[in-house]
């Protein structure tokens, strides 16, 4: 299964090593800069009745409180079945 795939990625994510380093490169960082990352909840509140539900691939909490939020995003292709 490739990692662009949202359940792949989301399971990917959930280990810690994996996660520090993709967070690290995507950062530009060294992996040793991120001390520690925290899986968050991914369901964003909705504070209004219009709001859409957003759930988020991960949500992280980095040291110094800082919370970022990851989105695996790919664009769409289009693809041809063969013939069986």
């Amino acid at each position: 299964m490739k990692p662009k795939v949202d359940f792949c990625f989301k399971e990917l994510m959930d280990d810690d090593e994996v996660r520090r380093g993709f967070i690290a490169a995507v950062l530009n960082l060294p992996p040793e800069k991120i001390e520690k990352t925290i899986l968050l909840p991914t369901h964003l509140r909705k504070e209004h009745a219009e709001d859409k539900l957003g759930i988020l691939d991960v949500r992280a909490l980095l040291k110094g409180n800082v919370q970022i939020d990851i989105e695996m995003q790919v664009i769409a292709f289009a693809y041809k079945t063969e013939p069986v």
